[in-house]
């Protein structure tokens, strides 16, 4: 174990404590789930256009 790999888990630790704390990674999902179906949506619309 290097000490840049625990310094790197230590700060994603700490990271992700401060956003839970703030509910930062529901928001995060949230945007993440609107833009998957933004895409399915505009890839379906080019699909089809391109297909008729």
């Amino acid at each position: 174990m290097t000490l840049s790999s625990t310094v790197c888990s230590d700060s994603w630790v700490v990271s992700s404590h401060v956003l839970t704390r703030f509910g930062l990674f529901d928001q995060l999902f949230f945007a993440i789930g609107i833009l998957l179906s933004l895409l399915r949506l505009v890839l379906g619309r080019a699909s089809s256009s391109m297909l008729s």
